[in-house]
């Protein structure tokens, strides 16, 4: 559905259509840019995506790029005219870890040995491999903006997976290449990164700081809302399966948060099974209280 822009447009507007939302986020897939770099991808059923692993870096190559990601481009253009002028379009690339995590790994591995043992074994050869993924993501995400994104989003979603010295080189360091590069807010989410959220904020120069559940309000009040407007932090399980703590927990994060620039989100991707009456009654607390 990525590659079709008509559907991908209209997968986009529809939470738009029906919640009325401030923004939209671009039907896509982090997976679109290695892709782009000669990865083979194949989504496998009880599996999900299985990427046909690299052991060179010159696997990875620019020879179909502009072919390969114009169907998500397309869906910006469209989208972007489909939406309301107060309405923000948000675009969005995986971060170079992430990405060369799964490029690695060839598909989720919650241990990530072959990518450990990459490192330390071929450093240099994953060096390379960040390097050509951030030159890439630069590229991608300059192309949506020019097609219509207003926002950035930057999916570290396996930030979890560094150590500190590995988050410092291959996260903090490509993330802060990518956000000097484009002239647009962006927004940064290193999933799990814990403590390390804070080096994250402060070196990269993010715009706007994703959290996810794990984080404490307190701890996001006391380290991280000084350095960028924080967007956060409703645990997606309880929206899915307790309306009441849901709406409880919806409460304390506008108390604590909406003091200053606040963006009000899940602190993870919603899943499929989340009644809607449940988002409609979390909308409902979230507009009355402004």
């Amino acid at each position: 559905m990525c590659d079709s822009p008509e559907i991908a447009a209209e997968i986009t507007m529809q939470p738009i259509k029906r919640f009325d939302f401030d923004a939209a986020i671009i039907f896509s897939d982090i997976l679109v840019l290695p892709r782009a770099l000669g990865c083979n991808i194949e989504v496998k059923k009880d599996i999900g995506p299985v990427i046909e692993t690299i052991d060179k870096v010159e696997s990875l190559n620019y020879d179909e790029f502009a072919k390969k990601i114009s169907g998500t481009l397309d869906a910006i253009r469209i989208t972007r005219g489909l939406l309301s002028k107060e309405k923000k379009l948000i675009g969005f690339a995986g971060g170079p870890w992430t990405i060369a995590l799964y490029i690695i790994e060839g598909k989720w591995d919650k241990t990530f040995l072959k990518t450990k043992s990459f490192i330390n074994k071929r450093y240099s050869d994953f060096k390379n491999i960040i390097d050509i993924l951030t030159d890439a993501t630069i590229s991608y995400l300059k192309k949506q903006i020019e097609c219509g994104a207003d926002i950035i989003q930057i999916f570290e979603s396996f930030a979890s997976a560094a150590s500190f010295t590995e988050f410092e080189e291959f996260i903090i360091e490509p993330t802060k290449k990518i956000v000097s590069s484009i002239d647009v807010p962006v927004i940064g989410f290193p999933k799990g990164a814990g403590a390390s959220y804070l080096n994250y904020v402060r070196d990269t120069s993010v715009d706007i700081i994703s959290t996810d559940y794990s984080l404490s309000l307190d701890w996001i009040v006391q380290n991280l809302q000084q350095y960028a407007t924080i967007q956060g932090n409703l645990d997606p399980y309880l929206l899915a399966f307790n309306k009441d703590k849901a709406l409880y927990q919806t409460g304390k994060i506008l108390d604590s948060l909406s003091g200053e620039d606040f963006i009000f989100n899940l602190g993870h991707g919603i899943y499929k099974e989340t009644p809607i009456a449940n988002i409609e009654s979390v909308l409902d607390k979230i507009r009355s209280k402004n």
